[in-house]
């Protein structure tokens, strides 16, 4: 049988100004019975919305995965909307791939800590700036004096002129109670990032004097500390530092909650007595990976086809839009999703 590839240009175009298609083309194949047309959208990493989501590089190549941003593991990316720019009956195709990283699970994960009540930070995502100064914080031997592209948003670099300068800032707390603090950090190569808390009701550091350091990482990387108010104290002072003079560091995304102990999941609620180490770590539940393909004669497209993921669809359209949901089992664990690619055939 003989068969003509024939290539032709695109003539599709996108409802933004952002760039989303890596490639699109019009492909015809003949042979002597039939004919049949594929349009293939390849998604890249700029354009979209995400929902506690975000692109990587794996393996050379772009990948979705859920941030796990302060343990909420699940997340949903929508894409932009595709024009076809005719409204005509297709089938329809989301071709990609996934992989899961990560192994077992952890302490964390499994003796999960309930917090309760809003961030006792003020600004803590560092959204508000006067004079080239985040607003709520002060500083001490540094100099933050400048906005950057945080870990969602805004974030916050800070100079030290100082060994131990930094950013600080007072909050309320009830003694004896727990709190933990959440953000995300990143320094220059070679400097060192670290935090402190000071009991300012009683004079004293709380636990440790120096500042908790952090290991060195030049990209975003989460980190959480357990604290208790001490008696009598009321105030809490949280610093936000670097190790030595000049070193330079980012934070973002800081919150303090208090902990309910009471709602925290406790020996009794991992069946301590009768499990062994092997049943209570063990992983129970794989990550959930769901794709839904909006379609329409306008525009944004609002019908839509699930477990895309699997099925392909037929439907009647002009616009279109693909949203992927991620939800993995345990922070340990990642379903990394591959750039996809809309395919359509008429």
């Amino acid at each position: 049988m003989n068969k003509e590839l024939e290539l032709t240009g695109s003539t599709h175009a996108l409802v933004s100004d952002d760039c989303f298609l890596n490639y699109s083309t019009s492909i015809s194949v003949r042979n002597a019975k039939n004919k049949f047309c594929a349009f293939i959208v390849e998604a890249t990493k700029g354009g979209g919305l995400h929902d506690n989501t975000m692109w990587i590089e794996y393996d050379s190549t772009d990948y979705l995965k859920c941030r796990h941003q302060h343990g909420r593991l699940d997340g949903t990316f929508t894409s932009q909307i595709y024009d076809k720019g005719s409204f005509a009956r297709r089938m329809v195709y989301v071709l990609t791939e996934y992989t899961v990283v990560g192994v077992g699970t952890s302490w964390d994960s499994q003796i999960p800590l309930t917090l309760t009540g809003s961030n006792l930070l003020t600004n803590g995502d560092f959204s508000g700036w006067t004079a080239n100064e985040p607003d709520n914080w002060t500083e001490i031997n540094s100099e933050a004096d400048e906005e950057i592209s945080g870990q969602s948003g805004s974030g916050c670099k800070i100079t030290t002129s100082a060994d131990l300068g930094g950013i600080y800032q007072d909050i309320s707390v009830t003694a004896g109670k727990w709190y933990r603090l959440d953000g995300y950090y990143k320094n220059t190569a070679g400097d060192e990032f670290c935090f402190a808390t000071y009991d300012i009701t009683n004079s004293k550091w709380i636990d440790p004097e120096i500042g908790y350091k952090e290991e060195s990482a030049t990209s975003w990387t989460a980190f959480s500390h357990l604290f208790k108010a001490p008696t009598g104290c009321s105030t809490i002072r949280m610093y936000i530092m670097a190790t030595s003079n000049g070193d330079i560091v980012y934070v973002d995304e800081l919150v303090i909650k208090e902990i309910d102990e009471e709602n925290s999941t406790t020996w009794s609620n991992i069946g301590i007595a009768s499990n062994s180490w092997g049943d209570i770590f063990d992983v129970s539940a794989a990550p959930q990976i769901g794709i839904r393909l909006y379609y329409g004669e306008t525009s944004p497209p609002t019908s839509y086809v699930d477990k895309m993921e699997i099925l392909s669809t037929i439907v009647k359209a002009r616009y279109y839009r693909v949203r992927i949901s991620i939800t993995d089992p345990t922070n340990e664990i990642y379903a990394y999703l591959k750039n996809f690619i809309l395919e359509f055939c008429t």
